[in-house]
């Protein structure tokens, strides 16, 4: 699976056919702009550009690539255009990554509760960005994005970070997770009986790995009907009853209070999935940044911890 961000860089380089330019548009800067292209031609194994001085020119195969990315991005370039001719628009800009590992829609909705929150003519334009850990860290240190938001805390070096605990359940249809309409016992009790399947994240995620161990520990192997490294993919196939799964509780929210899915789990969840969250400092977008980060806190309900 290519880099989403990647693609979008490469797209917008493709249009200006100038690095220097394609930075500038899009607010990074030019070695990171470089790098995050070497790093798409690398996964892809292919020359996207010929270098001509300070001209680029697309190679062949960077023509037929940069095509299928045209179709992709038409949409959000059309949304840009209306966004940015919105009467009083803000010229503030919040930059936001988010790791891979977490799942998309629980971030677009408390984006939207922000932008909500505040005056229509006060918004700042929120660029969003998603990638690996790895991938997106070393941009936040070199000061590319304001707020940063990742299933890990490695590599940030003296940067604080706030810890978030979000306690995770087995979620699923109510059908499933209730025998005869009552709990089952206990949670060994439910896996010994428990027909429906498991629906698990990729094995390259840390939940995985925390799922494993919980299995492990429960001496049990489970059936897998279906794995994902996109998370609002086995969200949906929960709802469409093709099994279920070990989710933190915040992932579903809005699910579970519909009645759609339900949870099982004691209190505090069988264990807590630990969420990052920084934020640059002595940058125009501190405000924002902060005002989002405590927004975020508030919708997992739980206290954070430096």
């Amino acid at each position: 699976m290519y880099n989403y961000n990647h693609l979008y860089y490469y797209y917008i380089t493709a249009q200006f056919a100038s690095i220097t330019k394609a930075s500038e548009y899009l607010k990074i800067s030019q070695p990171s702009l470089s790098s995050q292209i070497k790093i798409l031609e690398e996964s892809m194994g292919v020359s996207l550009f010929i270098r001509n001085g300070r001209n680029i020119e697309l190679t062949q195969k960077g023509k037929i690539i940069y095509s299928f990315c045209s179709k992709m991005f038409k949409e959000t370039d059309g949304l840009s255009k209306f966004l940015n001719n919105i009467e009083g628009e803000n010229n503030e800009l919040l930059k936001i990554a988010v790791s891979d590992q977490i799942e998309r829609p629980f971030i677009a909705e408390i984006i939207g509760k922000f932008m909500k929150k505040n005056k229509t003519d006060k918004v700042p334009k929120i660029i969003l960005s998603t990638g690996t850990h790895e991938s997106l860290v070393t941009d936040f240190n070199m000061g590319e994005y304001d707020l940063f938001i990742s299933h890990s805390n490695k590599s940030f070096g003296k940067r604080r970070f706030d810890t978030v605990d979000l306690p995770v359940a087995l979620i699923g249809l109510p059908k499933f997770l209730f025998k005869d309409g009552k709990n089952y016992k206990n949670i060994s009790s439910f896996l010994k009986n428990n027909q429906s399947g498991f629906i698990m994240p990729d094995d390259s995620f840390k939940l995985r790995d925390e799922i494993d161990v919980f299995f492990t520990e429960e001496k049990f192997r489970p059936e897998i009907n279906f794995e994902s490294n996109i998370l609002s993919a086995n969200v949906r196939c929960l709802i469409e009853g093709a099994g279920v799964a070990f989710l933190p509780i915040a992932y579903v929210k809005k699910e579970i209070k519909k009645g759609i899915l339900a949870s099982y789990a004691p209190s505090l969840g069988f264990w807590n999935h630990q969420l990052y969250i920084s934020t640059k400092v002595g940058d125009g977008a501190q405000k924002s940044s902060e005002e989002f980060k405590m927004l975020f806190l508030e919708e997992v309900n739980i206290n954070s911890v430096s």
